[in-house]
């Protein structure tokens, strides 16, 4: 087993400690504009959650039961991006 020795640090006199100040966030400038996103997607939200934007005409492209799918993960899209801004407006 190899031996260790103790080696002697030296501090110079010029070295301080770290301010434990810690810097501001760069996004509370941002704040108003994360407020009316939330704003929006509550808004967006409430659109999507309905039925009124199903097409239960001949000519729609997807059936009604591909449309509600479609809605239902645009639904949980927008929800997911609303959780972040508002943990985000949170520590603010």
């Amino acid at each position: 087993m190899a031996q260790t020795e103790d080696i002697d640090y030296e501090v110079s006199d010029f070295a301080i400690p770290d301010d434990d100040k810690s810097t501001p966030d760069p996004d509370r400038a941002n704040k108003s504009i994360l407020l009316e996103i939330q704003k929006y997607l509550v808004e967006a939200i409430d659109e999507h959650n309905g039925l009124d934007l199903i097409d239960l005409t001949e000519q729609a492209k997807m059936t009604p039961t591909q449309q509600i799918a479609v809605h239902k993960l645009v639904i949980n899209h927008l929800r997911n991006i609303k959780t972040t801004i508002d943990n985000k407006v949170k520590e603010l």
